[in-house]
């Protein structure tokens, strides 16, 4: 990797990931956890991960990659599981905050729980040349709650596609 090559990446993946944290604040901003179970303040965020791979996970956040780096970050949004984000809005978001690099996407899978894609960007760099890097966008929804999945920048297109796999098969559990 080229010093600086991923700098861009970073800020564009923070950026759409602001802009889905951004809707679904919006959305619960009006919700209160006032109705919630002393039950429900136990939930955890789990998922399947590859092997050789480990977690740090809570109630609201989880974050999963092999034990020399982070790969996967996912996020609970409270009360926004009925605005869950369509493969369109995902794509059009991402290609809005990326307008100066070619967008290919590699994976598409869409139901009425989950969204998820995963792109593979080529873009230019500070020195001139361009590099390419894998980005995994998603979402679950999981009962009233939305769950906001994504690669940490700078990742290879294989390890974007098992994020995305642990993104799809993640659940809740009693902790």
């Amino acid at each position: 990797m080229r010093p600086g090559s991923g700098r861009a990446c970073a800020a564009i993946a923070c950026c759409l990931l602001a802009a889905c944290r951004s809707r679904s604040a919006a959305v619960s901003s009006g919700a209160s956890d006032a109705g919630s179970t002393g039950a429900q303040s136990d939930l955890v965020i789990r998922a399947p991960l590859p092997a050789g791979w480990f977690a740090q996970t809570s109630r609201d956040s989880f974050r999963a990659g092999p034990s020399s780096r982070w790969v996967l970050q996912i996020e609970r949004k409270p009360a926004a599981g009925d605005h869950l984000p369509s493969v369109e809005q995902l794509r059009s978001d991402f290609i809005q905050d990326f307008p100066r690099g070619l967008v290919s996407t590699q994976i598409e899978k869409t139901s009425g729980e989950v969204s998820i894609l995963v792109f593979l960007l080529s873009g230019p760099v500070e020195d001139g040349g361009s590099r390419s890097t894998a980005v995994m966008l998603g979402a679950k929804r999981i009962g009233p709650d939305l769950y906001l999945c994504s690669s940490v920048p700078g990742q290879p297109l294989e390890d974007a596609q098992l994020a995305a796999s642990s993104c799809e098969g993640l659940w809740i559990e009693s902790g």
